[in-house]
């Protein structure tokens, strides 16, 4: 198998995952093999009072179901930190 470099210009070609479907093939469609769907709920359940790292290494949060559907989303602490600078950067000018 050769590896793909994929641009931005590529991504309107780029088949599109839902929520529904996330959440439906959750076990199959993350990376690390130790993460199931079963134990993120767990993990979130748990750590309502005392929030944790779930594994040792990953951030578990959930999203508010406004649109009818739960999602989970698993991030190592990296990218965490890299998702909340961006945010935090925002689109607006700086002066």
């Amino acid at each position: 198998m050769t590896a793909t470099t994929i641009t931005g210009l590529d991504l309107p070609r780029l088949p599109v995952m839902t929520k529904a479907q996330m959440m439906e093939h959750f076990d199959a469609a993350v990376t690390d093999p130790r993460l199931t769907r079963d134990l993120v709920e767990q993990h979130l359940a748990g750590s309502v009072a005392e929030p944790s790292l779930l594994l040792g290494e990953y951030v578990a949060l959930l999203s508010g179901g406004s649109s009818g559907l739960r999602g989970l989303v698993v991030q190592t602490v990296s990218e965490y930190a890299d998702f909340v600078s961006a945010i935090s950067a925002g689109p607006w000018p700086r002066s």
